[in-house]
């Protein structure tokens, strides 16, 4: 790991790491954790927080509530996690191609701003970023 130089002036602190500097107006240092998600525990919080079944979301269920919350779990993999698309079907028991569908309708979803897609995928970055600041610290001590 490299060293991190701390700056200080009125009102702002950026972190310099390797040349970069990473945004006051973000969390300090987060593009920069090296930790991932551990993804089957951020599922768990996600259905925990919808209140819905684990089991369900993970399984064959066709219910609206349970794929919806399917394929924001595989956008956000996708899109934070950079996960391949045969690696986030792999995950889910389904063939790539569900992943490449939920991938391609929730970035449309999103792009017209409906708004159920984006209460549930608020919550979801959400739940994602304080798991990646979470794991990435612990597994950085």
């Amino acid at each position: 790991m490299s060293k991190k130089a701390t700056y200080i002036f009125p009102f702002i602190e950026f972190v310099v790491r390797d040349g970069k500097k990473v945004s006051p107006y973000v969390y300090v240092g987060l593009n920069e954790l090296d930790g991932k998600v551990v993804v089957n525990q951020f599922v768990k919080d996600l259905c925990d927080y919808h209140q819905v079944g684990y089991d369900k979301v993970m399984g064959r269920c066709r219910e609206n509530a349970y794929v919806e919350l399917r394929q924001v779990i595989m956008y956000v993999l996708r899109e934070y996690e950079k996960k391949t698309f045969k690696e986030i079907a792999n995950f889910f028991e389904r063939d790539h191609a569900t992943a490449v569908h939920a991938v391609k309708k929730y970035t449309h979803l999103l792009k017209l701003g409906d708004k159920k897609a984006t209460e549930i995928f608020s919550t979801a970055k959400r739940l994602y970023l304080y798991q990646k600041l979470y794991y990435g610290k612990q597994e950085n001590n």
